[in-house]
């Protein structure tokens, strides 16, 4: 009878120690999962300010950067001004501060973009694409545009079907530069070297109608719209 007994003891016991490393040991994964939990809860958060952090520095480079960019433009654009003013050619701004002035009669318009310049000739021939000479031109544009410098643009057809060409070049621009008016009297003379070299390839393609030797490799042309010579079409 004392040997049942001691022997239930044992039993009892046996099972007492199993049952506690048992609850220890699910104590424990509790544990390491409320730990774990909680170290998630932290690098989550910490990524979060951080990348909080990041964007506010962020804002703050685009920031700084945009302002430095405004202040170029318009430095550039009051540099102009006086420039333009002293070589006679009467620049006004329009409503999208965009200057325009006459040089040697014909009609420019010079467009602003941080450091850059995009200087327009405006509206210097017209024709219908039912033009019989519509083909010779728009070749002779083709080829034109592989002189450096500027390049011809066709504008969309307006209304009455007239097609308009124009030319544009983009540059940088710095008002400290020296020999601005140089520099500026260069860029501008440069758009009639292109017309030049458009009359040249019509003649050329007129004498010699055959001539189609750059037709393996033609550049083509841009279209966009007169009313607006900044839309994507231009680009």
């Amino acid at each position: 009878m004392l040997i049942v007994i001691l022997i239930a003891i044992i039993i009892l016991i046996g099972f007492s120690i199993v049952t506690f490393l048992f609850n220890r040991s699910k104590w424990e994964e509790v544990m390491r999962r409320l730990n774990r939990d909680e170290r998630n809860d932290i690098e989550s958060e910490t990524t979060e300010n951080d990348a909080g952090s990041a964007e506010e520095i962020s804002d703050e480079g685009v920031s700084t950067h945009n302002n430095n960019t405004d202040e170029r433009e318009e430095s550039n654009r009051s540099h102009l001004m006086d420039l333009l003013e002293d070589m006679g050619c009467h620049p006004s701004l329009n409503e999208d501060r965009n200057l325009s002035f006459s040089y040697q009669g014909e009609n420019f318009l010079i467009m602003f973009n941080g450091a850059f310049l995009r200087i327009w000739d405006l509206s210097w021939l017209s024709m219908k694409n039912t033009d019989d000479n519509f083909t010779l031109f728009k070749d002779a544009t083709n080829y034109a545009n592989f002189s450096f410098g500027p390049t011809v643009v066709l504008h969309s057809p307006d209304e009455n079907g007239n097609i308009i060409f124009s030319s544009r070049l983009d540059i940088p621009y710095a008002a400290n530069m020296n020999d601005g008016k140089g520099y500026i009297t260069a860029l501008l003379d440069s758009f009639f070297g292109l017309k030049n070299s458009l009359h040249r390839e019509i003649n050329r393609l007129k004498d010699d109608p055959h001539d189609r030797t750059l037709h393996d490799n033609p550049i083509g042309f841009d279209t966009a719209s007169l009313s607006d010579p900044s839309s994507p079409q231009a680009n």
